[in-house]
């Protein structure tokens, strides 16, 4: 009787099954670090809608504050307005958190939205730190993947 002919040896196979993993192991990564690119993404847009937000708050709080007239355009977004009348061009009832509203002054106001901006400047500062870290952990690992399959 004839002895078989072995093709691969058995340790061809385990390099094989090693190669295996250690490329399912690098898709998984790739595709956490993918999910985390997306969620650091999504926290640089909120931050930037802040922003508008910001800009808008402080621009209609500038307006007041110069205003003589009594008669004013409130925003209310997407570009609608409502016609209005400012009793005082001095204070504004302004949300200290949780719903609550207290009457303040117009400076203190706008320090505050100044100060809100710097704390979002800050943040937007470390999610791009983040999303470079990411994206350069991200081109490794595709490197790596490539590096891989031409080896086979």
């Amino acid at each position: 009787m004839a002895k078989p002919i072995i093709v691969g040896s058995e340790d061809d196979s385990k390099k094989a099954e090693e190669m295996q993993e250690k490329l399912q192991e690098k898709l998984l990564i790739y595709q956490i670090l993918k999910q985390q690119m997306d969620n650091v993404q999504n926290q640089i847009l909120l931050i930037e809608n802040a922003f508008l937000e910001i800009e808008n708050s402080k621009q209609a709080l500038t307006d007041i504050k110069k205003s003589k007239e009594k008669d004013v355009l409130i925003p209310l977004g997407s570009g609608c307005y409502a016609k209005g009348n400012v009793a005082n061009n001095r204070l504004v009832l302004s949300n200290i958190g949780t719903g609550i509203m207290v009457e303040r002054n117009i400076e203190a106001v706008l320090q505050d939205i100044e100060q809100r901006k710097t704390g979002l400047e800050k943040q937007f500062e470390e999610l791009q730190k983040n999303m470079q870290m990411l994206v350069g952990e991200m081109n490794s690992i595709a490197s790596d993947l490539e590096a891989m399959k031409n080896d086979n």
